[in-house]
């Protein structure tokens, strides 16, 4: 098999990474798991299939590698570079609590509902609100890119840029 794009192959297999190291650090704080979804089913095992079913699309988005426009593309791009971002800190925070017992047991005593949204707040803050403003970003681009005048032979000109 051909990887069709190299890029988003390896940002692929560093974002498949990071969600078994978060499975597999999960398991070591279930008792302080502030995951909606654990706590709406109380079974640990439905988020690792949501997740498992989410990282093999991705992976079949990447591996079919078609897209609608530029828009989509980078759409794609910005929520697997957020979500592995997102994903880091979650492993990061997991690990934390596990080494460190006094953290987990403070953690394990709070109520489902503080868990729920503490765990909203650090979605919304380091995924929701980012992608938001992305979005904008781009859609501002892409509305203004055909008023922009672009000067494509200001670097031809430069004898720094053409050696």
């Amino acid at each position: 098999m051909r990887i069709k794009n190299p890029v988003l192959f390896f940002l692929f297999i560093g974002f498949f990474i990071l969600n078994i190291l978060d499975i597999i650090s999960t398991l070591f704080i279930l008792k302080a798991e502030s995951n909606p979804l654990y706590h709406l089913f109380g079974n640990i095992y439905v988020p690792f299939f949501i997740k498992l079913v989410i990282v093999f699309f991705v992976g079949y988005i990447i591996y079919r590698n078609k897209y609608q426009n530029n828009y989509h593309h980078y759409i794609f791009v910005l929520l697997l570079l957020f979500g592995s971002m997102v994903l880091m800190i979650a492993v990061g925070v997991n690990t934390y609590a596990a080494f460190h017992p006094e953290q987990l047991i403070e953690a394990s005593k709070a109520s489902t509902t503080q868990k729920i949204s503490s765990y909203s707040q650090f979605m919304t803050i380091f995924y929701v609100v980012p992608v938001l403003f992305c979005f904008l970003a781009f859609w501002i681009y892409e509305k203004s890119r055909k008023h922009a005048k672009i000067d494509f032979w200001f670097y031809k000109k430069r004898k720094w840029w053409n050696p």
